[in-house]
């Protein structure tokens, strides 16, 4: 079963290149924070970005601080509206695209370095027809700039489209 799911989260992508990807998420443009941007199973606004520097705060006492040496954290808070017919959950990770087209995913931990009861997009059910909304933070080099985060349908990343950061 759990073979079945992974499977299908793939398939979105499934014999599509990363520059056909990327070719295809520029022809569609970007959307600028506090635009809603819609698909059909969902809508996503970005509602803040920014650059929180080479050393995040920990939102709990019992986990340290985390220090990047060449690098610098990006902090994004979002929002996402389930659109479906049924309660959704997001598996694939998300992304932070930098003006040189690099990639980065999400820290693993960044539970604990957003803000003191901001939920992250773990395991976080999204029930039909209401919003959540959501926390997530990237490592990145120091000298990247020109970010874009990238939306998505809820169910794979078949359909996507990015938000320019600002920064």
């Amino acid at each position: 079963m759990v073979l079945a799911a992974f499977a299908l989260l793939a398939m979105g992508s499934f014999g599509k290149s990363d520059d056909e990807k990327a070719k295809e998420e520029e022809a569609k443009g970007t959307a600028k924070i506090g635009e809603t941007i819609s698909f059909e199973d969902s809508e996503w606004v970005v509602l803040d970005a920014k650059d929180v520097g080479s050393t995040l705060k920990s939102n709990n006492q019992f986990q340290e601080d985390r220090t990047s040496a060449d690098g610098k954290f990006v902090q994004v808070h979002f929002k996402i509206t389930n659109k479906s017919k049924k309660e959704e959950m997001l598996f694939l990770p998300l992304n932070l695209i930098d003006g040189e087209k690099n990639e980065f995913k999400e820290l693993d931990e960044r539970a604990f370095y957003v803000p003191a009861k901001a939920k992250t997009l773990g395991m976080e059910a999204l029930p039909v027809g209401l919003s959540r909304e959501f926390w997530t933070v990237f490592e990145v080099p120091k000298k990247a700039t020109n970010f874009k985060f990238r939306t998505r349908k809820l169910k794979d990343d078949s359909d996507t489209k990015l938000v320019e950061l600002g920064f």
